[in-house]
């Protein structure tokens, strides 16, 4: 099993997200003054955004992956779309379809220009200005956390694709949360999920696990022997975790990212910079 299936419109990959949208997702995240929801969902989005650049020749989208992503929280066993306009049943869509469901939203970005001085030189002017970004995922926060249901709801969409498409590249799926799940234990059903398969190599299953403990320093990658989990939800996560294969480390470690051997895709307590890296380090193809 080599995870080295060529990615292409004839032989797509599969992204999947899980995003906790349970109550305590309404906290603040740590070294913020937003709620994880709004933040987590910033994230994607940007991500989703990086992903069609990538995958785009002037104003064509090569369809080179399909994308699913699932919410869970609300009601004890609640799960449902998070994608604008998309409903559950309908996933995994293609990366134009996933274009075509954006909207345009508005925010403030901080920028810094260079401006005359009066004295033949340059001084630095920082200002905030309006931004329009493509907008995916709405920051939802209510209820339990049915995690789960979700990675249930996972495996099954996951079962469907690998049968339509046994020659690709193993799909990706990256879970994001900040809490302990309320209903059922959800490693049996991770464990299953992993087990899935192309020709090309069992389903990749990754988490990442945000805090609003400021505290706990981030980490990403560590090896099973390099990282003490503070808790008992990290200790989960990281169990249920999928190592790196080989092409993913080697592309974190052109980033100048520190990654041994063994290194799991796992991160805690995650910041904007090293969150975005892991989504790109995560879904990378081989090649």
């Amino acid at each position: 099993m080599t995870y080295a299936a060529e990615i292409s419109r004839n032989n797509p990959g599969l992204i999947g997200f899980l995003i906790d949208q349970s109550g305590s997702m309404d906290d603040k995240m740590a070294g913020t003054n937003d709620p994880k929801a709004t933040m987590c969902a910033r994230y994607i989005d940007a991500f989703f955004n990086r992903l069609l650049t990538k995958n785009a020749e002037g104003e064509v989208i090569k369809n080179r992956f399909e994308i699913f992503a699932i919410g869970y929280g609300g009601m004890e066993k609640d799960v449902s779309s998070a994608l604008n306009g998309i409903d559950l049943n309908e996933m995994p869509i293609s990366l134009q379809k996933l274009q075509q469901s954006s909207v345009m939203e508005s925010r403030k970005k901080t920028v810094t220009k260079k401006v005359p001085d009066g004295a033949d030189g340059f001084i630095e002017k920082t200002e905030e200005v309006e931004v329009s970004v493509p907008k995916w995922i709405e920051p939802i926060s209510d209820g339990w956390t049915p995690m789960n249901e979700a990675l249930t709801e996972a495996y099954n969409i996951t079962t469907n694709w690998v049968e339509e498409h046994k020659t690709s590249y193993p799909p990706i799926i990256i879970n994001i949360t900040d809490g302990m799940y309320n209903t059922e234990d959800p490693e049996e059903i991770s464990e299953e999920l992993r087990k899935l398969e192309t020709e090309d190599g069992n389903t990749l299953f990754f988490n990442i696990h945000i805090s609003d403990n400021a505290t706990n320093a981030p980490i990403s990658f560590p090896t099973r022997t390099s990282f003490s989990p503070p808790d008992d939800l990290a200790e989960k996560l990281f169990r249920m975790s999928s190592p790196l294969v080989e092409a993913m480390v080697e592309h974190g470690r052109r980033k100048d990212k520190k990654i041994d051997p063994g290194a799991v895709g796992f991160a805690y307590n995650a910041e904007f910079g090293d969150f975005i890296d892991f989504l790109d380090i995560g879904t990378r193809p081989a090649g």
